[in-house]
């Protein structure tokens, strides 16, 4: 074994394939010696000097053979090694070789060498990736848009148009979701088998997602881009409702108020609507995410959900997180309305509630508005309990 990895070694064409197994082989067989195997991977270190993964493997030998004093210069190297490849690569892959040498450094140890490397990352722009957006066009009936919108504001008083308004999942059904899904990954079975790496802000990584993981994530992502598409129709039947029955904040507040919408939240709720409808779609989506989050927290709690935790340890108590409280309400509610709330606040959907508190959108545009106006009538007048 040990005249064939050398052979190959010697070779002008490099194969990792062949040598890596048998100095692993070699490790594995006492009768060598630990000086000679060390000198077999150190040659082999030099080799695939400028190859990471291989790199990586010898360097699993070399750890077992050196001092525990060196074990974090040696995986430093593959840190570099990475490095080197992101430097000489674009786009995504660069994303990529960055993403593997902080993960490295991580795993070394090396906290400032993985921190020097998620600044490096976040600071690419989506010209370094060079992403660009991809439109698809879908021809939709104008007049079933405008005969539902028309059927949302209604001539029958302020308080049934905004129960109307907040009866739609407009998700969708999640049987039929997950019909439709099913029948795509028949039809497309690759789709499904590759890993998928979700990106989120700054280009952090949200979510790996395996195969094991990837119907729940196809369902969650065509549940978020059907409330997308619904959330275009919300402004024109707000503002229709608004125009209809002109309300002023005092009557649209005491429209919206209730056992778990208190007075103040529906206030606010009430002068973020108004604030949509006269043009004003930023300060509508900044008034309306805190109180949405308090009226929905009231709501779950009145179903009796805890909404907060106690310190455990070293660990802080306090409110729970809303994608926590969501998860909550699995069995508590229609599981079709508990995924429209997922998909509108989770990471791995819209964020429309981390977008918006964090500060990663320049301007809340219409959209969020009226899916967060929706939301509220849906608690207001119970549909989400039936």
């Amino acid at each position: 074994m040990e005249r064939a990895l050398l052979d190959h070694l010697g070779r002008s064409e490099r194969a990792p394939g062949v040598v890596l197994p048998l100095l692993e082989a070699l490790h594995d067989d006492s009768s060598l010696g630990r000086d000679r195997v060390r000198e077999l991977a150190s040659a082999c270190r030099e080799e695939y000097a400028d190859d990471p993964w291989s790199l990586g493997r010898v360097n699993d030998v070399l750890v077992a053979l050196t001092d525990p004093a060196e074990h974090q210069v040696l995986a430093l190297e593959q840190v570099d090694a990475f490095r080197r490849l992101a430097n000489e690569s674009d786009g995504i892959q660069r994303l990529l070789f960055l993403q593997q040498a902080a993960e490295a450094a991580r795993l070394a140890g090396a906290s400032s060498v993985a921190d020097e490397l998620r600044v490096e990352i976040e600071g690419l722009g989506p010209d370094d990736l060079a992403l660009r957006q991809l439109e698809v066009g879908v021809n939709v009936d104008a007049s079933a848009i405008e005969g539902h919108i028309a059927w949302l504001v209604g001539s029958d008083g302020l308080e049934s148009a905004l129960a109307r308004l907040g009866s739609v999942v407009p998700s969708g059904s999640e049987p039929d979701n997950r019909e439709f899904i099913e029948e795509l990954r028949r039809e497309h079975p690759l789709s499904s088998i590759f890993p998928t790496r979700v990106l989120g802000p700054a280009n952090s990584v949200l979510v790996e997602v395996g195969a094991e993981d990837s119907l729940d994530h196809e369902l969650t992502q065509h549940e978020a881009r059907s409330a997308a598409f619904y959330s275009t129709l919300l402004p024109r039947a707000i503002r229709g409702i608004i125009q209809k029955y002109g309300p002023d904040l005092e009557t649209l507040g005491n429209a919206l108020t209730c056992d778990v919408v208190d007075a103040s939240a529906a206030r606010g709720i009430a002068r973020a609507t108004l604030e949509l409808c006269a043009g004003e779609a930023d300060v509508a989506g900044h008034l309306l995410a805190p109180r949405l989050e308090r009226v929905i927290r009231s709501w779950v709690q009145s179903l009796g959900i805890p909404v907060t935790t106690d310190a455990t340890g070293r660990r802080v108590g306090g409110v729970r997180g809303l994608g926590s409280l969501i998860s909550a309400l699995n069995g508590h509610i229609d599981e079709s309305w508990r995924r429209y709330l997922r998909a509108v606040f989770d990471p791995r959907g819209l964020n429309l509630r981390n977008r918006i508190l964090h500060g990663l959108v320049d301007e809340v545009d219409e959209t969020a508005g009226g899916l967060m106006i929706h939301i509220a009538c849906a608690v207001r007048f119970g549909r989400l309990t039936g």
